[in-house]
C-alpha cells in the first residue's frame, strides 16, 4: 500500500509536488520566487505549481505589498 507521500506524488506534477515540500518545510509563509528558487524553476512554474495546489485545499495565499505569500493550508 502507498503511503500518503507516495499518492501525492504520484499525482501532483514535479513542480507541484516540489512547491508542497517547501510550503511543508517553512515555519513562515514563502513567496513564488522562493519556491522557484528552492525548486530551480522559473517564477512563473512556481506560482503555476501554488496556485494548483491552492485549488486543490493544498496551500492557501496572502499579500503582503505586492508580493504574494504561500503557506499550507492548516484545517482546525
Amino acid at each position: 500500500m502507498a503511503t500518503a507521500g507516495e499518492t501525492l506524488q504520484a499525482t501532483l506534477s514535479e513542480s507541484e509536488y516540489g512547491a508542497l515540500k517547501v510550503l511543508a518545510a517553512s515555519v513562515t509563509p514563502v513567496s513564488g520566487r522562493k519556491v522557484a528558487a528552492a525548486l530551480g524553476v522559473s517564477p512563473t512554474t512556481a506560482n503555476d505549481a501554488l496556485a494548483t495546489l491552492s485549488e486543490a485545499g493544498f496551500a492557501t495565499s496572502s499579500k503582503s505589498g505586492r508580493a504574494t505569500l504561500w503557506q499550507l493550508a492548516v484545517s482546525n
